[in-house]
């Protein structure tokens, strides 16, 4: 089975839900921008002095008369080269730590090189994603954009009153900034002694509307912005989950069609209890599936949506046969929602 369809024969109920990240600081990156400037300025006039003295000092011995005086012009140019216009960022990941005795994992935690800004995970990026994202083997100054804050370590069951944590003991201390190029926020850049990686988020979040999903997204919640939406669909079968077909739409009438009907939806609200977070309605709904399954038509959809600045959010699960219609961290559709969302995967 497909990784999409294992996720869907198991997604019954959710079992947590993301924080909110409404409240992102507002910390200013100027100081940490001069401080590249200088230590880039700093080596380039040790490179220069050095070329420098090597140059006058080998002109002396072959040529003990006065050297030609350069030319203004010729000076320019040569300083020009030397000094680059714009200051980068070379690529080099962060590794994920295997000592339980040096890192905050568990001894059977999956070891992930991830981040987490204000409850919303982010996951370092394959380096075959970066294309899709615009991003090559550096990063420039100008893409840094707003600061998010410095990770510190976070430990199993007990996250940190802090901005930006993560359980990966080589993070700590690094500078996360939002990547400017999506024009959104669901790609940041953690810097560390001269070195950074892309992560990126690439889930549904929760408690919040359709349209402010694709805010953080940076992307319009329409065809504008959505360049396709991939599915399958699944449909149990002796006891597993079967694909009955696939599809990726990419005509903008049916992405608007399915946007429209997105829009409408209202969140969840944040659970009363952290421990219990599935509400009533999807439980009674399931439960009322489980005792009479011959009763419904079951389909799991799950959707993956590709916007046009190289972001996408994977794994969006949509069961038109629980209640009215189940869609991720959404309260209970319409039956007029339901039926209508429905029809637009054919």
């Amino acid at each position: 089975m497909t990784q999409n369809v294992i996720y869907a024969a198991v997604a019954g109920i959710d079992e947590s839900y993301l924080s909110n990240s409404e409240n992102m600081t507002k910390i200013k990156v100027d100081f940490r921008r001069a401080r590249i400037r200088r230590r880039s300025l700093i080596i380039s006039l040790c490179a220069c002095f050095i070329v420098f003295s090597g140059a006058f000092g080998m002109t002396k011995m072959l040529r003990p008369e006065p050297p030609v005086s350069t030319s203004a012009a010729q000076t320019k140019q040569a300083n020009n080269t030397q000094i680059p216009n714009e200051n980068t960022l070379a690529i080099v990941p962060f590794s994920a730590s295997i000592d339980p005795d040096a890192d905050a994992y568990g001894e059977e935690e999956i070891h992930e090189v991830r981040l987490t800004v204000s409850g919303v995970i982010y996951e370092q990026l394959p380096e075959d994603a970066y294309e899709s994202c615009g991003i090559s083997q550096s990063i420039p100054e100008s893409a840094l954009g707003e600061s998010v804050g410095t990770v510190v370590e976070s430990f199993p069951n007990r996250e940190p009153d802090a901005q930006v944590s993560s359980p990966e003991p080589s993070l700590v201390g690094a500078e996360v900034y939002y990547y400017l190029p999506t024009g959104g926020k669901a790609v940041v850049i953690a810097e560390k002694d001269g070195r950074c990686s892309p992560f990126a988020v690439s889930h549904w979040l929760a408690y919040r509307t359709f349209g402010e999903i694709c805010e953080f997204y940076g992307a319009e919640p329409t065809d504008a912005g959505i360049e396709s939406i991939s599915y399958t669909i699944a449909v149990p079968e002796n006891g597993a989950y079967r694909v009955s077909g696939e599809k990726t739409i990419t005509d903008a009438e049916t992405i608007d069609g399915i946007c429209a009907i997105l829009s409408q939806l209202t969140p969840e609200d944040p659970p009363v209890n952290e421990k219990a977070p599935t509400p009533e309605w999807l439980i009674d709904a399931m439960q009322e599936y489980r005792e009479n399954p011959e009763r419904f038509t079951a389909e799991d959809i799950v959707m993956t949506v590709r916007f046009r600045n190289g972001t996408m959010m994977r794994d969006i699960l949509y069961k038109p046969y629980i209640g009215n219609g189940y869609l991720d961290n959404m309260k209970e559709l319409t039956p007029r929602q339901n039926a209508e969302l429905r029809a637009l995967f054919g």
